[in-house]
């Protein structure tokens, strides 16, 4: 297979977990592959043209994998995108009263996850700006901090770096295509929809010199730390779900998990219409861009199905599959019946300015 082939195989693989287009993965493929040894490239060779089946047990070793698919490497990096995860599937509630409030419409945060060797770099879409800035910046709230502790921003051309603090290596990670008046548009969201709902006010989040508040060193000591790094792994894989309507995740232990559904560091990824858990499951488990060895995938309701490729791996996390089902017309004509909850005021204010 030919250089120019094997990085369009490459790119068109990694676009199916990403979301990235074309113009977005080809750069970062190429440059990898040019860091690869030629063994290293017929690995790769050998696994593109394996059928399904021939695929289990197969592997191109780490180093090829986290060249062409960067990892979190530090705890605050994956603290972030565990959180910004998070925070991507609380966005739905928001999105389903976006006018006029369905849930036929798909309600992704996400466009397009691009990990890179600098840094992660996420691509919005273009309604969800507002609703994100609601689940992340940090503010007083009715039971104490709301938001994420620690989190700070900085605004750049056409984006928004976001930095959390606390841990010795900050975690970091862009919105690209961020302009001046979208931005505004995201605060004057946030502003209406806290003034709506009475549920406290959002910290400008600018300032990065004060360091952590005693309220954020509380909130952070109790939160969950991800300490495999799952979150993180399956942000930067949320392309996988793009066909659905939305998805949802969460870290176990979670408010509405049964108790022995999970256990400490497991987490679950659920979605509405899409791809059938099967298929997720088996690009999951692929040997190029699939999850690490110590991680198992298991779909709901069925037996653990094992994704380690090597038979020493070290048991790890589990990360739990699950469909919901979609909505129906007869889920639309009950939710046309409810009262207008108070934040959809917010939508007001992001139309006013953005249109």
């Amino acid at each position: 297979m030919s250089r120019t082939s094997l990085t369009d195989r490459l790119v068109a693989l990694r676009r199916d977990y990403t979301g990235e287009n074309t113009g977005e993965a080809a750069p970062e493929v190429a440059a990898a592959l040019a860091r690869l040894t030629r063994a290293q490239r017929e690995s790769l060779v050998d696994v593109l043209r394996s059928d399904d089946a021939a695929l289990e047990g197969m592997s191109v070793g780490e180093p090829v994998r986290r060249a062409l698919f960067p990892i979190a490497e530090t705890a605050g990096q994956r603290r972030l995108e565990s959180a910004l995860l998070t925070a991507a599937t609380r966005v739905v509630d928001h999105l389903h009263l976006r006018p006029p409030a369905t849930l036929l419409r798909p309600a992704h945060a996400l466009r397009a996850v691009r990990p890179t060797a600098a840094g992660l770099v996420l691509h919005l879409r273009p309604d969800a700006l507002g609703p994100l800035l609601v689940e992340l910046l940090p503010g007083t709230g009715p039971n104490g901090l709301a938001g994420l502790a620690g989190l700070r921003y900085r605004r750049r051309h056409r984006s928004v770096e976001l930095i959390l603090l606390g841990d010795e290596t900050p975690g970091r990670a862009v919105l690209a295509g961020v302009t001046g008046r979208s931005w505004q548009a995201g605060i004057a969201f946030v502003r209406r929809w806290t003034a709506e709902t009475g549920r406290g006010t959002r910290l400008s989040g600018a300032d990065l010199a004060d360091g952590l508040g005693e309220e954020e060193r509380r909130q952070r000591a109790a939160a969950a730390p991800d300490p495999g790094g799952l979150g993180s792994a399956l942000l930067r894989r949320s392309g996988l779900l793009s066909a659905g309507l939305w998805f949802t995740a969460w870290e176990y232990p979670a408010s509405g998990v049964a108790a022995g559904d999970g256990e400490q560091g497991d987490w679950w990824w659920e979605w509405a219409g899409g791809p059938e858990p099967v298929d997720v499951h088996r690009r999951l488990r692929h040997p190029i861009l699939g999850l690490p060895d110590p991680v198992g995938v298991l779909l709901s309701g069925d037996g653990r199905i094992p994704t380690r490729r090597r038979a020493d791996a070290r048991p790890g996390p589990t990360v739990w599959l699950r469909t919901v089902p979609a909505p129906t017309e007869q889920d639309e004509r009950r939710l046309a019946s409810f009262a207008w909850p108070a934040e959809f005021q917010a939508w007001r204010e992001w139309d006013s300015r953005i249109g």
